[in-house]
């Protein structure tokens, strides 16, 4: 059979290579080949943003040997727009699997282009590597050895990961097993593709699997695809063109009209800025570029940078300068009504406009005024239900006191009330509805006060 590619970059992939700054920092390149019935190989690279995964674009191909992967990766290349990875005309870095032939192809493609391996499938080869019966690792010392592996990957600095790997080698478990230690030397000498140490100065963002390339994949199995495979590969064209622009589409619409939805990831969300004080985040430079934010528990003073949007605390295993979203950008984007690619809701209009033009085109997406009418959140986030105040939750002309327990007596009343109706074998559900909702608005009136929900949580039922 004669060897074949086709790669496609829709417009809204286009717009995505031009407006997000994620697009020229970290790529992510998956493939999946069950989308028809001669299972052609179809490979998504996409990258990261505050709503989510976002295609960059698709090649479908043939196979997947080299030869194959770089002459479709260039011609991927040649179709992309010229202001391609946000100008940048190469993706900083790209986490894939361990493929090599992928991973060839990619580099003589890109060559200046930094290439990872996805921890999570890094980690998941080794585990199959030991439960398997050929290579005899007794079922009571595999998890030991996992850990001396995971012990290596997570280690936050060089220095830290020779040591876990002399202790591996040291380790009275791992001697027992020499086709351990060999299978163990042969990706020592990879280290730097996996190891999280080797990935503090580049802009990963936090970021050390492949998940946003997996989750495209989904999407284009479940709601794309429908689990049918194609007929063609007019078919796939079509597909991907029509059906998969839509979807992120609506995706980036929702975000652009702060309709947010379960999908968006929480480490975007800024959960956690509550516990910033206003008072201890002041400006750093009369540009407004740098922020000072105090820690509430010790002496120590972070700075964020909000050109590049990083921050010099310690999230997780990662920090500065990789620009993981943290709880102390968040409260400074929160005080100052800054936009940021990293966090949502957005507190300004420009954001939400710049996901609505990546979405629509700068034609269709009207003008930035329409945005300004825009809440700045319609979902309920942790930072408003811990930063609310009592006084602010109460429903106009219906104050409520801290120190007055009728509401309470009044709820307990309401929840008699209902149980007695759900006893009685009656037929009148407008009633039980009814008493059902006096009973809600009861319950969320009174842990206003000591949970601080918002005013505009809105109970569901039926």
């Amino acid at each position: 059979m004669t060897s074949f590619n086709f790669s496609i970059c829709t417009p809204l992939m286009s717009r995505v290579h031009k407006h997000i700054q994620q697009a020229g920092e970290l790529v992510f390149i998956d493939s999946s080949s069950s989308f028809d019935d001669y299972n052609n190989p179809m490979f998504v690279i996409s990258t990261s943003s505050a709503a989510g995964g976002l295609p960059l674009g698709v090649v479908v191909t043939s196979g997947e040997s080299t030869s194959i992967i770089n002459s479709a990766m260039t011609h991927l290349k040649y179709l992309f727009p010229t202001y391609n990875f946000y100008r940048k005309g190469s993706p900083g870095n790209i986490i894939t699997d361990d493929s090599q032939a992928e991973r060839s192809g990619l580099k003589k493609t890109w060559p200046s282009a930094s290439l990872y391996l996805c921890v999570f499938h890094f980690l998941q080869t080794m585990w199959r590597w030991l439960v398997h019966s050929s290579n005899e690792i007794q079922s009571q010392h595999r998890q030991h050895l996992m850990q001396l592996i995971r012990n290596m990957v997570y280690a936050k600095t060089e220095y830290i990961l020779n040591n876990k790997y002399k202790d591996l080698k040291q380790d009275l478990i791992s001697k027992q097993y020499i086709n351990f230690n060999e299978h163990v030397n042969t990706y020592w000498e990879r280290r730097q593709e996996w190891a999280i140490c080797y990935r503090d100065n580049t802009s990963t963002r936090g970021i050390n699997t492949n998940n946003y390339a997996e989750a495209g994949i989904r999407i284009l199995k479940d709601i794309v695809f429908q689990r049918i495979k194609a007929y063609n590969l007019v078919q796939i064209f079509e597909f991907i063109t029509v059906t998969f622009e839509m979807y992120y589409e609506r995706r980036l619409l929702s975000v652009a009209y702060n309709r947010m939805d379960r999908y968006i990831s929480l480490r975007h969300k800024g959960l956690g800025a509550y516990q910033v004080n206003n008072t201890d985040i002041t400006k750093h430079d009369r540009n407004n570029l740098l922020y000072l934010v105090k820690s509430n528990h010790s002496d120590r003073e972070y700075i964020i940078d909000t050109e590049n949007w990083t921050c010099t605390c310690s999230v997780g295993l990662t920090g500065f300068p990789t620009g993981e979203p943290c709880k102390h950008q968040h409260a400074v984007a929160n005080k100052y009504k800054l936009t940021s690619p990293h966090l949502i809701p957005f507190f300004n209009a420009r954001g939400r406009y710049l996901h609505a033009v990546i979405a629509l085109g700068e034609d269709r997406a009207g003008t930035q005024a329409f945005y300004e009418s825009l809440k700045t959140s319609m979902a309920v986030t942790d930072s408003e239900m811990m930063s609310t105040n009592s006084t602010e939750i109460c429903e106009p002309n219906a104050p409520i006191s801290p120190n007055s327990d009728s509401e309470y007596d009044s709820a307990e009343d309401n929840l008699d009330t209902l149980i007695n109706i759900l006893q009685k074998d009656t037929n009148e559900g407008d009633e039980l509805m009814q008493n059902v909702s006096q009973l809600c608005c009861s319950f969320v009136s009174c842990s206003a006060k000591t949970r601080h929900f918002p005013k505009n949580a809105i109970v569901h039922y039926g």
